[in-house]
């Protein structure tokens, strides 16, 4: 009998602890999922998401925001499910927001970056299954309909219709150049620039081909020919007696040279003054004969 309540007892216990640890663990993961500093979002994707790994940043306008906690095949079996624990700093406007799939560089890494939709058409892809998180619109990434909006942000800013009044200004004033023949001068000086080019070559062409080149060259390899055979028949010091007597000779010319000009110059002064004063006694000699002649001043009729 008392082994029988003790074996009661005993299961009574055992029961009791399992009860306490299952309402423990509970209570864990309920307060863990409640009570934690992040919340649980989900977003679908039909591209392909290939470099996104678990655990890659979420992050908006650059800034981490939560990480990617799962990745998994849609209960759809055509979508990706992409959940993500997200700070609960972070406050979520669903409908103003887009989970879209970013590089982080080169390497083929990607995470998610959530960005307002800011008029972005919905293209996200239809479910046909409820999700088990609360839902953010995931956009495709940044491919051609980026590239498009880009290009036809670029041709909006394009000022066509000033370029268009500036060809039609440029066409205009070519017109006007071409009708009034200022040009017919320029392509005549041209013409006349084309001829004497054509005219030096020729002449150029026929002295090549008479000859003339080659004599050219044939009288300057003669030449210094000759200077080589005469520098190997003179000997370093007989070169250097010449240059030597060259230069007490050029010395010598140049003493010459200043002392001639030096008498030369006197007698060219001289022969200035008396061709000077022989100028003055012709002009005298006609204008005043009888008193250049005779010293007597010439008398006036009373």
């Amino acid at each position: 009998m008392a082994n029988n309540e003790a074996r009661t007892l005993r299961v009574g216990v055992f029961l009791l602890v399992g009860i306490i640890l299952l309402v423990a663990v509970v209570m864990l993961f309920f307060a863990r999922r409640y009570f934690s500093d992040t919340r649980r979002y989900a977003t679908y994707f039909s591209e392909s998401i290939q470099g996104l790994d678990r655990t890659a940043p979420v992050k908006f306008s650059g800034l981490h925001i939560g990480h990617v906690s799962s990745i998994r095949i849609a209960p759809d079996g055509k979508l990706i499910e992409v959940v993500m624990d997200i700070n609960r700093t972070f406050k979520i406007h669903r409908t103003n927001l887009v989970a879209r799939l970013q590089n982080a560089g080169i390497t083929g890494v990607r995470y998610v970056e959530l960005s307002l939709r800011a008029g972005r058409e919905r293209l996200e892809p239809e479910r046909d299954f409820k999700s088990d998180f609360l839902v953010i619109p995931s956009y495709p990434a940044a491919q051609m309909f980026d590239l498009l909006d880009t290009l036809n942000t670029k041709m909006q800013g394009i000022d066509t219709a000033g370029i268009s009044t500036g060809m039609v200004a440029a066409l205009q004033q070519i017109n006007t150049f071409f009708a009034t023949n200022v040009w017919q001068p320029i392509f005549v000086q041209l013409s006349t620039s084309v001829a004497t080019a054509d005219r030096i070559s020729k002449e150029l062409d026929g002295y090549i081909t008479s000859g003339g080149m080659s004599n050219l060259i044939a009288d300057a390899t003669a030449t210094m020919q000759r200077v080589r055979t005469i520098s190997e028949h003179l000997k370093p010091e007989d070169f250097d007696r010449l240059l030597r007597e060259l230069t007490s000779l050029t010395v010598q010319l140049k003493a010459s040279v200043y002392t001639v000009d030096s008498n030369l110059q006197p007698m060219l002064q001289d022969m200035q003054q008396t061709m000077d004063n022989l100028r003055s006694f012709s002009e005298a000699l006609k204008t005043r004969p009888q008193q250049t002649l005779f010293g007597q001043p010439v008398k006036r009729d009373q």
